[in-house]
């Protein structure tokens, strides 16, 4: 489900839009995953991931390969720290900017970005409403 918040300082009114992500109509919301989208905990689950594996986002316009390594199922650790951080927190602790971190982050040992392991894994999850559903 994307929402969208749209408020008029006039008169103090609230609308919101809902559209839902697919058929059986579970919510989700715009930049957060839904049941149809794959996260660490799922990959490091499928085996295309693993706890303490090595990550690398290459920047080759600023000569700069940074690296990281799985942490737990919901973060990475930047080399060199102890902190737990988000994909995309993890690329703004290195770059200062906005990026997303799927796009930005590959599996060191095959160049692989975890984006397209995701969108591989996410091909074969059933969606959560519609096993609910079911019975």
């Amino acid at each position: 489900m994307n929402s969208r918040l749209a408020a008029d300082r006039t008169s103090h009114t609230v609308r919101l839009e809902v559209t839902f992500c697919c058929q059986c109509r579970h919510s989700g919301h715009r930049g957060q995953k839904t049941n149809h989208e794959a996260g660490l905990g799922q990959l490091i689950e499928a085996g295309e991931l693993q706890l303490s594996e090595l990550l690398v986002w290459g920047r080759p316009r600023k000569k700069e390969i940074h690296r990281a390594r799985i942490h737990c199922a919901r973060g990475i650790t930047p080399e060199g720290t102890d902190l737990c951080l988000s994909l995309s927190v993890a690329a703004h602790f290195y770059a200062k900017g906005s990026y997303n971190g799927w796009e930005a982050w590959r599996r060191a040992r095959d160049g692989v970005r975890l984006d397209e392991l995701r969108a591989r894994l996410e091909v074969h999850l059933p969606c959560a409403s519609r096993r609910a559903h079911d019975h």
